[in-house]
């Protein structure tokens, strides 16, 4: 990442946008040394604002995700517990028995 003091951005700001845009690079605008705001090109902006606003969408209640799995399972066929277990074992026999590793939780509750 370039790093410019803010001084010397104001008499460059046309080519440091110019800079930005074209290589979606972000500038680091630093006040003596300091790192005080970022200079982002629009497209870089609107996906950073796209992934925040993904990551603060409204999540489906816990109840309701269960209801709709559970009514999805038994219109498929997989009314009972045994015809759950049974395409568990499908999909992992499927996968060549490979599981996806457990998710560290431990950052989000830390941030509670």
């Amino acid at each position: 990442m370039v790093a410019i003091k803010i001084t010397e951005a104001v008499d460059r700001l046309p080519e440091l946008i110019k800079h930005t845009t074209e290589t979606s690079q972000p500038i680091i605008l630093t006040a003596e040394d300091e790192p005080q705001a970022v200079l982002l090109g629009l497209k870089a902006f609107e996906t950073l604002i796209g992934v925040r606003k993904y990551a603060e969408r409204q999540l489906m209640p816990l109840d309701i995700l269960q209801h709709q799995l559970k009514q999805a399972l038994v219109e498929a066929g997989y009314d009972t517990k045994e015809k759950i277990i049974e395409l568990v074992q499908e999909a992992k026999t499927k996968n060549g028995g490979r599981t996806r590793e457990p998710v560290d939780d431990s950052r989000n509750k830390n941030r509670q």
